[in-house]
């Protein structure tokens, strides 16, 4: 056989499986079986969250370990830490659950003409109300987005970085809008340095509270006062 006739046979097979559209439309993988997989392991990622979330209530984040929540969700050790990383990040997903709604409020409230103290109120809701209801949730979540950001993957963070992102757009709305000239001429991270102040503060008095250093059922009304001034005093 001719050396042509060599490269033409040895060839011939390689370009037949080459191309990703034909191995992914061919039946070696069925579209089926990979939704299957899917949805598989979707389920068990809730059933885990809804068991953390269950344990942390009734027990506390600190007392309660991985090998419980597997158990309670029916997962082995290992499918845990494949679904959702650590017992961190887990607190963090819980968490992030109940904090989109407030994000999702305070873009409502600024559509709808609020003020950028009641904006940020009602983005900071849903983590209020679990100071008020479980302080060693809101502590252990404080604690690992602000202080052991490190330890935590991107996907965890994201919703602490929606929220100061929703703070820097509510505080850029309001500047513009108070003083169009005057915004124009700020540093172009002026809103986020802003934002970034605002959200710190927050989580100070969170922590605060939780720890009992300042009165819980107080918060609502420190918050509003807090936020009022920091406003004022950033955006004059």
């Amino acid at each position: 056989m001719s050396t042509a006739a060599h490269a033409s046979a040895s060839s011939a097979p390689r370009v037949a499986v080459e191309p990703a559209a034909d191995a992914a439309a061919g039946p070696a993988i069925p579209e089926p079986a990979l939704g299957k997989r899917a949805a598989q392991r979707q389920r068990k990622t809730a059933a885990i969250v809804e068991a953390a979330t269950q344990l942390f209530r009734s027990r506390g984040y600190e007392s309660v370990t991985t090998q419980q929540i597997a158990e309670a969700a029916r997962v082995t050790n290992g499918a845990f830490f494949r679904h959702v990383g650590s017992k961190s990040d887990l607190l963090v997903r819980v968490v992030n659950d109940q904090l989109r709604t407030g994000h999702d409020r305070a873009l409502a409230s600024l559509e709808e003409g609020a003020d950028p103290t009641q904006a940020i109120l009602d983005l900071m809701v849903p983590l209020r109300d679990l100071s008020l209801e479980h302080p060693e949730l809101a502590t252990a979540y404080i604690r690992e987005v602000v202080f052991a950001r490190s330890t935590l993957t991107a996907g965890s963070l994201e919703q602490i970085d929606r929220m100061r992102f929703a703070i820097e757009r509510i505080l850029r709305h309001a500047d513009a809008a108070a003083d169009a000239d005057r915004a124009g001429q700020r540093p172009a991270d002026y809103c986020a340095f802003a934002a970034d102040t605002v959200f710190s503060s927050i989580c100070i008095e969170l922590v605060r509270a939780s720890l009992g250093r300042s009165d819980v059922l107080s918060l609502p009304e420190r918050f509003r006062t807090m936020i009022t001034r920091l406003v004022e005093m950033l955006l004059r």
